[in-house]
């Protein structure tokens, strides 16, 4: 899977098997928002996914811009966002071996 949410679980994702999701990598984006390189990464990560199990592997992209934008907010945000992310993962998959 390869989308920008707001956080792993959403609509975009109704048709992941959780319980059989071993491999995820979660990319957060900078600052400024998703940008070419934040593509570029989400592109390359897409394209090593090909050799893996598409059944056990998750991929996606964060989009928290409304919430990264704030400088002086931005830490504390990332940090609560990070332990919401974490916390549905480890509730959704059970077979969870590498973050």
């Amino acid at each position: 899977t390869n989308n920008r949410n707001r956080a792993p679980f959403g609509s975009n994702d109704a048709k992941v098997a959780w319980d059989e999701v071993e491999d995820v990598t979660i990319v957060f984006h900078g600052a400024a928002g998703p940008d070419r390189y934040t593509d570029e990464l989400m592109s390359n990560l897409a394209e090593a996914a090909k050799s893996k199990s598409t059944s056990t592997y998750y991929q996606t992209m964060i989009d928290w811009s409304d919430l990264s934008g704030n400088i002086l907010q931005a830490s504390f945000n990332g940090q609560r966002l990070g332990r919401e992310v974490a916390s549905r993962l480890l509730a959704r998959c059970p077979n969870l071996k590498t973050l």
